[in-house]
């Protein structure tokens, strides 16, 4: 890590690990293969990416970035995606770690 009178003590710790990033990446690889497996067991062959991303309002390349884990979703985008694939928001949720506030405290 750089030093010098300008890096700041407090700069130093918000900066996040390099073993937290890989935790997350993992995460949302995790995530992605999750939301991708429901979605070829609910609609296998019969729906394309193309046709099940404008079923919800998305593109392809969003929702393949997504199940790549190349992302993070928005709290709103993994609502619509648990929605339209049956899958337990809550569960959803709490993988990507974006639980509410009311379900923290």
């Amino acid at each position: 890590m750089p030093q010098g009178r300008y890096w700041s003590r407090a700069l130093q710790r918000k900066m996040s690990p390099a073993g937290e990033l890989r935790k997350k990446e993992k995460m949302l690889k995790k995530l992605g293969r999750i939301i991708q497996k429901a979605r070829d067991k609910k609609y296998g062959k019969n729906l394309s990416l193309r046709k099940f991303s404008e079923s919800i309002g998305m593109t392809h390349v969003a929702i393949k970035n997504i199940e790549n884990g190349k992302v993070e979703a928005k709290k709103e985008t993994l609502l619509k995606l648990a929605e339209k694939l049956e899958l337990d928001p809550d569960v959803i949720l709490a993988k990507a770690a974006k639980l509410d506030n009311e379900i923290e405290n």
